[in-house]
């Protein structure tokens, strides 16, 4: 599944007091949330506005919403000083486009070090891709590969053009 995103930048009024004092310097307007709840799209970008709408933002419009049903979301914030990634979870209600319900249902913490090695491992297999892409090797078979599909296209072209000549020519005589 491909999600969604929501931007919240009114997520400090719901957090529990307990965890407030891990997030006072987030800056709320950056963080993304990611759901999966809203099906119909994806790869959407939304919004719950400051006066609790529900917004799609697309090619610099906004349009409201006329959701009903819960939306769940989640981001994680890492937290340096600490080495840990908290992972805080929400859940709206919506009926109509308009928010009813605004819930902090969990925070979950996890060690940045499962991240950052699985980070590593894509930079590394990233720097391979860039790295093999600029090989001798790699730009001769670029040229080979690009050869052959324009001799190949310029062979359907010929016999596609043998076929429509063919047709017509019979439909001209039966």
């Amino acid at each position: 599944m491909i999600p969604n995103f929501i931007l919240f930048e009114d997520a400090p009024d719901y957090i529990p007091e307990e965890h407030e004092d891990k997030f006072s310097e987030i800056n709320w307007s950056d963080q993304t949330f990611t759901t999966f709840s809203i099906c119909s799209s994806s790869m959407q970008e939304y919004e719950i506005s400051e006066d609790e709408i529900f917004l799609r933002l697309e090619d610099r419009t906004i349009e409201k919403q006329d959701y009903t049903g819960d939306i769940e979301f989640s981001t994680i914030i890492p937290i340096e000083k600490e080495e840990i990634d908290y992972e805080l979870m929400f859940k709206a209600l919506y009926f109509k486009g308009e928010l009813k319900e605004i819930v902090f249902e969990e925070l979950f913490e996890h060690s940045q070090a499962e991240r950052k090695e699985s980070q590593e491992k894509v930079m590394k297999i990233i720097k391979e891709q860039e790295d093999k892409k600029k090989s001798l090797f790699w730009r001769l078979y670029k040229i080979y590969s690009k050869t052959i599909d324009f001799v190949f296209t310029v062979f359907r072209y010929i016999l596609a053009s043998l076929i429509k000549l063919l047709w017509f020519i019979q439909n001209k005589i039966t």
